[in-house]
């Protein structure tokens, strides 16, 4: 039985490495993810939640940042130390850091969320196999993806430096939130000396 188990694995590998599944990577020439491409037509039901996390010597973000952008228009922005921000179903409500929790959001009409989307799609966040993107090691600073777009439903962990770029680039808008979360930071480091 054993043998057989192993002769069929040895069959199936070989089968994925000269099919070319094994071979190809996730992403392309320029290092975007091979993704799905199609036009977006913005819904109020679609919905795209990233949770940005910063690398350890980034010294302008230097705590999580969740980005939730609602087909309705609204982006919500949120930084801080509280476990909500990594894990927004968390109960640790005995953490220090559970309401070190900064907020800030904006409006944008139809046209521009419309747009928004687009970037993202185009950037490479509905990938065509998204098990063998997740699959990738990842370093900071990397991010967790889990949208809405229309019909296609995307889980995805990447660090990939289009989709992060694209995100640092969106993060920007709450520029003052961020600054506000980092001398928060700063204090009590100053506290604590």
């Amino acid at each position: 039985m054993k043998t057989t188990a192993a002769i069929f694995a040895l069959a199936l590998s070989n089968a994925l490495l000269f099919s070319g599944c094994a071979s190809k990577p996730p992403v392309d020439g320029e290092g975007r993810i091979i993704h799905k491409q199609f036009e977006v037509e913005v819904s109020g039901l679609d919905w795209i939640e990233i949770v940005y996390f910063p690398a350890s010597d980034d010294s302008e973000i230097r705590n999580i940042c969740r980005l939730s952008i609602y087909g309705t228009g609204e982006i919500l922005f949120r930084t801080g130390r509280s476990p909500r921000l990594a894990d927004a179903f968390s109960d640790a409500v005995n953490d220090p850091y559970w309401n070190d929790y900064y907020s800030d959001r904006i409006h944008l009409d139809r046209g521009e969320i419309q747009e928004v989307y687009q970037f993202f799609v185009d950037e490479g966040i509905v990938p065509k196999n998204q098990m063998r993107v997740n699959k990738q090691p990842y370093t900071k600073p990397y991010i967790t993806v889990a949208a809405q777009i229309g019909t296609e439903k995307v889980r995805l962990l990447t660090d990939n430096k289009h989709l992060v770029q694209l995100t640092e680039e969106a993060m920007e808008n709450f520029r003052p939130t961020i600054r506000e979360a980092s001398m928060a930071v700063d204090a009590e480091a100053q506290v604590q000396k």
